[in-house]
């Protein structure tokens, strides 16, 4: 599967599919959707990290995190950091740096691409 470059509210940015956290879960055609499932994209200052189906965006970065999408920015040490710019995130409440970190929608114009990207990931898995 080829990347894609999108235009997102914060700017052009480049996705390829390994940055799907669990592809099986996307269900986009699906008629029952009480949870108002969608997909989201998490990034940061160099760019998107992780492609994930979420309810909202604490739970998509929950995904991102619980994906291993998030490494770089987990906190090792958190007695020698500065706590101004972190939150918890992930089934371990894991500390991550949160700086520069972005959470969108997936815009409706790759739709398409995330739809083969995650079947095709899903025939591998």
């Amino acid at each position: 599967m080829e990347n894609i470059d999108i235009t997102t509210k914060v700017g052009e940015i480049r996705l390829n599919p390994g940055m799907i956290v669990d592809p099986e879960w996307f269900e986009f055609d699906r008629g029952y959707n009480p949870h108002n499932m969608r997909p989201f994209i998490v990034g940061a200052e160099f760019g998107a990290l992780a492609i994930v189906w979420a309810e909202h965006e604490q739970e998509a970065l929950d995904a991102a995190v619980d994906g291993d999408k998030m490494d770089g920015y987990i906190i090792d040490n958190p007695d020698e950091e500065d706590y101004e710019d972190h939150c918890s995130a992930g089934n371990a409440s894991e500390l991550i740096h949160d700086d520069y970190l972005w959470i969108i929608e997936f815009p409706e114009t790759g739709l398409n691409w995330l739809k083969a990207a995650c079947a095709e990931l899903s025939e591998v898995d």
